[in-house]
């Protein structure tokens, strides 16, 4: 039996309160780190939004540990 994709649960949630989907990561949760893809997608949203605040949702791990979280990152225009 395929297990609920906890992700895609949590956006469709978030687009009921009226989110957006500014773009999905795939790797390791550190967005403080330059390392990590979430940071670097983090910095892009802040040169494209300035003033607005991105909300990281986190999913499920992939079926390798090394590979990290499967992670949107979402707005409210």
């Amino acid at each position: 039996m395929a297990r609920p994709n906890i992700l895609e649960g949590k956006i469709e949630i978030a687009k009921a309160e009226g989110f957006v989907v500014f773009r999905y990561v795939m790797g390791k949760y550190a967005p403080d780190t330059p390392q990590s893809n979430l940071y670097h997608v983090l910095q892009e949203f802040r040169n494209k939004f300035p003033d607005l605040t991105p909300v990281v949702l986190v999913g499920g791990r992939r079926w390798r540990w090394s590979e990290g979280y499967k992670m949107a990152v979402v707005y409210k225009p």
